[in-house]
């Protein structure tokens, strides 16, 4: 089940936030290993959270910011990521730019 169903949110974010969740970590990937500018790992964690801040209303403008800027940086990584996880992490950069954008409308 579809945990952000209820709430009034466009069908493609909550989508993404829906298969981001469920996606197993890329075996590729080495958690401990920097990629880019990221240490994959702390970006998931923090993308995730603040999309989930963005659907309850809860992301301030300062966290928009924040967001932005980690989204530049997981977009300047993917080319660093073995082939394999670079889906993962296109979905990543998805999630992050589809929570800067989101607006409740309350």
């Amino acid at each position: 089940m579809d945990p952000w169903s209820r709430l009034e949110v466009p069908t493609a974010f909550r989508r993404v936030l829906h298969v981001q969740f469920k996606e197993p970590w890329p075996e590729s990937v080495e958690r401990s290993a920097d990629y880019g500018e990221i240490d994959p790992v702390m970006a998931d964690a923090d993308v995730y959270g603040w999309a989930v801040a963005s659907l309850r209303g809860r992301l301030t403008d300062v966290d928009r910011l924040q967001l932005s800027a980690l989204a530049d940086q997981v977009e300047r990584a993917i080319p660093v990521f073995p082939q394999h996880g670079r889906p993962y992490f296109d979905r990543l950069l998805g999630l992050a730019r589809a929570a800067v954008e989101f607006r409740l409308n309350m």
